[in-house]
């Protein structure tokens, strides 16, 4: 079916060059919006300037139509709307991911002070607790104030001694580690959270801490984790030589 001539000569018409066009005006300000947005910056009244702007320029394309002729404004105004709705949805979207990755930075922080915190010293406190009576109690033998102890005795008290001693050390050292590093890693994240965050700061926050928390994590877990493993492995010994001398005599 043939086109009339209004549809032809609506087609044939160019769109409205850049210094004119509203999509150009609405993509430049937009750009600007979302440059300062990614710094932290919310600039609401230019949306809403923006959205004035559209709805005038609605209003002079559809209603007045008083604009020159020779361009096809109609088709201008469509996609400068398609665009300000597309960077409006991008926006609302991308904020609200950044406003949940930031209260999960902020709650993973909470959690690292009270209850990492709390449960470190649990385990150091119970750990000083059984190394302490266990090296009080080889003392005890190997002070003398045990009369005539066996040999075998004697050994396990030595290793039992050592072995307890070693084990208090990894798990102070293992606890330095993971306070001393994740109080100055925390103390930065907390900064970095406040007030306007910058975008590609509140992104980073993982890769920061896998660079500079993570490895001192596995450090001092393995150092806290292996204290626990001395005191048991020497425990097993001596419970070996003290039932292998006893099944001897």
């Amino acid at each position: 079916m043939a086109a009339g001539p209004n549809e032809e000569s609506h087609e044939e018409r160019p769109l409205p060059p850049e210094e004119l066009s509203v999509r150009a005006r609405v993509e430049l300000r937009w750009q600007h919006v979302l440059d300062q947005w990614k710094r932290g910056w919310h600039e609401e009244s230019t949306v809403e300037s923006l959205e004035t702007y559209l709805e005038s320029r609605r209003k002079l394309t559809f209603e007045d139509k008083c604009l020159d002729p020779r361009y096809d404004w109609e088709r201008d105004w469509v996609a400068a709307s398609i665009l300000h709705d597309c960077n409006q949805d991008f926006v609302r979207n991308r904020r609200a991911f950044n406003d949940d990755l930031k209260r999960l930075w902020f709650e993973w922080h909470e959690r690292s002070i009270t209850h990492g915190g709390q449960v470190s010293l649990e385990a150091l406190r119970g750990m000083i607790l059984i190394n302490g009576a266990s090296i009080l109690a080889c003392l005890t033998i190997l002070s003398g104030q045990v009369t005539q102890p066996n040999p075998s005795a004697l050994l396990a008290a030595k290793i039992m001694v050592f072995c307890n001693v070693l084990s208090l050390l990894m798990m102070a050292g293992g606890q330095v580690i993971c306070f001393h590093q994740l109080f100055e890693v925390i103390g930065k994240v907390r900064g970095a959270l406040v007030g306007n965050t910058r975008h590609r700061k509140l992104y980073a926050v993982s890769r920061y801490l896998k660079r500079h928390l993570d490895p001192a994590l596995v450090w001092g877990n393995a150092l806290i984790y292996g204290s626990i493993f001395v005191f048991a492995i020497s425990s097993f010994l001596c419970a070996l030589i003290l039932v292998f001398d006893g099944a001897a005599r």
